[in-house]
Parts: structure tokens; C-alpha cells; sequence
């Protein structure tokens, strides 16, 4: 139990909504409704009726009300003024900073969270965490790494990406077996995506070209002809490049896991609801 939860039961208490409460909180109403249900767990009895016309305190609910909210104001100032100088600095790499954390400005901003570090493999932002020169980050699997502490976010399915003449193109998905009949356009053997492609080969029995680049490299190479490219989700249904169709692979056999990375379970458990998807 943090503060936090109870500023957010305290706002739902005022605004007798949870959607309310969650646009003058700056989050989405599944996160708060996950806290509120946090917290009936912690105390071990219920804080609210829920009914059609919307939510009502319990009786215990009120009398917790009524004891907090004299009090609360005047801590929550507090802690407050002590926090506005503890930046949360976050690292990024390009597809995250550039097409997910723009949809959470507001709440991020609130947070103190600045987008410090900004690398083109995740794999590069491991060490900056492990040495506390960043605070947080967004990253694929795995979730457990020594030092760090982390939470599931969503899953991102990878595209391929092709040439609007390739032979592939025409369809409205592929198999990756038909991916191996041409040159691959990977990431460094150090990523995860190079590891997962590289092991379906081997599963395939196959033995295509391989060439080695960053996201937006292979997207030019796609658009030469020169390979078949695979392109996470956040990064295809985000833009569009002239030339390059985007496909689903059928049965969905490459994707990453998505998680919330940090230096503290503090600044985990704060991140967390504001990336928390709608349900």
C-alpha cells in the first residue's frame, strides 16, 4: 500500500466516478479500477458498492474516507514539494519514444518522467539501468534480469515488410516459410529478433542470405528489393514508407514481450499504471 493508491481512492471518493476520477488522475479507468480492487485486497474488506448507475462507498469505505481526507491534502502537499526535484529519467529507443510515450504526455509530465537516453537496440539500455544511470525503461524480453525489477505490458506482434513489386506483396499474409525463400534484413546477431528469425531457419531447414542493419536501414532495403524485412508492430501500424507494404505473418510466429523495466519496485509500481492498456 502506497500513498499513491490512497490519493487515487480519495479522488474517487470525491468525484463518486471512476471515470472521473481517472481523467483528473491522467489515467485510464481499467488502471484505477485495478488500484480500487488493489486496495479492497490489502484492507480485506470492500470500499465500494458497484451498481448500474455507478459506485457507492461501503460503510467501511466512508468511515476510511472520513478519517483520511482531513489529513491527506496537507501529506500529499508534502511529498509532493519533496518530489518535484526527482526526475525519473527514462531511455528509450526510437520506436517507444517516438510513437508510444507521446500518448501518455500528460501523465508522464506529472510524474516528473524526461526522456534522457535514447538508443537504437534495446539491449543497449540493460547496462545503463543495472548502473543507475537511467531510471527506467521499456524493453522485450526477458523479464527477469538480475538487479532490475520489471512488469508485463503488451505483446508486439512483428511485421514483414516488403517492396510494392516484390512477389510477396500481393498477399495478405505469409507464412515465414515464404520469407525464407529470400534474403533476410535482420537486426544485429545480438538482438532478440536476429535470435528468434535465426532459430526458425534452423527449425526450417533453410539457409538464406542474412544482412545485418537497423530498423529504418531495412526499410530502405525493403524498398530496393534487396529482402524481406521484419518490422515490430509499434514501428508498421505507426507509419508509412513509399514503396514498402507491411504483412502479417499467419499464425503470428514472431512477437515481443513488452516490459515495464526500473531501478526501484517504487518507480515500477508508479510507471506501470500509466502504460496499464484499456482492457
Amino acid at each position: 500500500m502506497n500513498l499513491e493508491s490512497l490519493n487515487y481512492f480519495i479522488e474517487v471518493c470525491k468525484q463518486n466516478s471512476l471515470t472521473k476520477a481517472a481523467e483528473s488522475l491522467f489515467i485510464s479507468q481499467p488502471a484505477l479500477s485495478k488500484q480500487m480492487k488493489s486496495l479492497e485486497e490489502q484492507f480485506g474488506y470492500a470500499l465500494f458498492h458497484r451498481t448500474h448507475q455507478g459506485i457507492e462507498l461501503t460503510e467501511k469505505g466512508q468511515k476510511l474516507y472520513d478519517d483520511l481526507e482531513p489529513h491527506f491534502a496537507a501529506i500529499a502537499h508534502k511529498v509532493e514539494q519533496n518530489q518535484l526535484n526527482q526526475q525519473i529519467r527514462f531511455g528509450s529507443i526510437p520506436s517507444i519514444s517516438t510513437y508510444l510515450l507521446p500518448k501518455y504526455l500528460d501523465q508522464l509530465k506529472k510524474l516528473s518522467v524526461e526522456v534522457t537516453v535514447v538508443k537504437d537496440y534495446s539491449k543497449d539500455l540493460l547496462p545503463l539501468l543495472k548502473k543507475q544511470k537511467i531510471d527506467a525503461a521499456i524493453l522485450p524480453d526477458p523479464p527477469d534480469v538480475e538487479e532490475l525489477y520489471s512488469r508485463f505490458l503488451f505483446h508486439d506482434e512483428i511485421y514483414v515488410a516488403v517492396s510494392t513489386s516484390h512477389p510477396l506483396a500481393e498477399k495478405e499474409s505469409i507464412t515465414i516459410e515464404e520469407c525464407f525463400q529470400y534474403p533476410q534484413l535482420l537486426t544485429p546477431s545480438s538482438t532478440l529478433l536476429y535470435q528468434q528469425v535465426f532459430q526458425l531457419i534452423k527449425e526450417a531447414e533453410q539457409s538464406p542470405i542474412i544482412k545485418e542493419m537497423n530498423y529504418y536501414e531495412m526499410l530502405g532495403y525493403a524498398y530496393l528489393g534487396d529482402g524481406v524485412a521484419y518490422i515490430p508492430g509499434l514501428l508498421a501500424e505507426n507509419t508509412s514508407h513509399i514503396g514498402v507494404v507491411f504483412l502479417k505473418l499467419k499464425h503470428a510466429p514472431l512477437s515481443r514481450k513488452m516490459f515495464l523495466y526500473g531501478a526501484t519496485k517504487e518507480i515500477v509500481d508508479r510507471l506501470y499504471w500509466v502504460f496499464l492498456p484499456p482492457e
